[in-house]
């Protein structure tokens, strides 16, 4: 009874800090290494904006939307449909230098997993390399999927079609070229949820306790959760008391502190 209740006063304790609003459709934000004051937020139009010490900057880093058409699932969300030729271009150049690794022999990629639908923001633990993956359902089911680090040396099979979440979705073929492994979460569509956005696992030092929990939430309903792993499960999934309406993306900056992102404008902190 006392770990529920401190459980209850730790997750109470969480809230969010606004630090950017007045953005164009943000999609993502993240950092880059060795720029540990700097924010970068994409935004679906086309362009790339700095959040410098919390600050806006008013020059944004890059700008390409007279070359991106934007809109419902088009922009500056790797849509190919929505690039312009010099785009085009560059992707002419990597199909070169693919061939080119497939004739030196090199494996240019491997397939590492069979079976995700439509995974919106998936990431890996930056203390131990786990993979976490928000995978977006069809009916009524959104999922989390989860391997270690050692486990993504094998291919792995997260069941879609023949599952959705946990549960039967469609008879037919089911691939038997990797193993099936279930989802280690999972929620159902209710409350207004229709869409998970996948997240990371909390590595920064402003809240201690909330160190090595994984964060999620769905783009609909706002709603936001948390879990920890261990011994490969999910355990102390909670809902938590923050919501962001249209929940693009969360991202983490170069101290491993999480930020939640709206497609209506605004970047908000993690704060406890």
């Amino acid at each position: 009874m006392l770990a529920l209740v401190l459980s209850a006063a730790l997750a109470a304790s969480l809230h969010l800090q606004l630090v950017a609003d007045g953005l164009a459709s943000p999609t993502y934000a993240t950092a880059a290494p060795g720029e540990p004051n700097n924010l970068y937020v994409v935004e679906q139009p086309g362009t790339i904006r700095v959040l410098v010490g919390g600050r806006l900057r008013a020059t944004p880093f890059l700008d390409i939307r007279s070359r991106v058409k934007s809109g419902g699932e088009q922009g500056l969300l790797s849509r190919g449909s929505g690039l312009g030729s010099r785009d085009r271009r560059r992707s002419r150049r990597l199909g070169k230098l693919l061939r080119t690794s497939v004739t030196a022999r090199r494996p240019a990629w491997r397939v590492a997993a069979y079976g995700l639908r439509n995974p919106w923001r998936f990431s890996f633990d930056r203390a131990n390399g786990d993979l976490y993956v928000g995978d977006v359902g069809q009916g009524d089911w959104e999922e989390v999927d989860y391997r270690t680090r050692a486990q993504l040396k094998r291919r792995w099979n997260f069941g879609w079609a023949r599952y959705e979440g946990n549960h039967p979705f469609k008879d037919g073929p089911f691939s038997s070229a990797a193993p099936y492994v279930p989802p280690v979460a999972e929620y159902r569509h209710t409350g207004g949820s229709c869409s998970i956005t996948g997240g990371y696992v909390y590595r920064g030092r402003a809240i201690p306790s909330f160190r090595g929990r994984y964060v999620y939430g769905d783009y609909c309903s706002g709603a936001v959760w948390s879990l920890r792993i261990s011994g490969g499960r999910a355990v102390d999934v909670r809902r938590e008391p923050i919501s962001v309406p249209s929940l693009s993306s969360f991202g983490q900056d170069g101290a491993g502190e999480l930020y939640a992102v709206s497609q209506n404008g605004r970047v908000f902190k993690l704060a406890g």
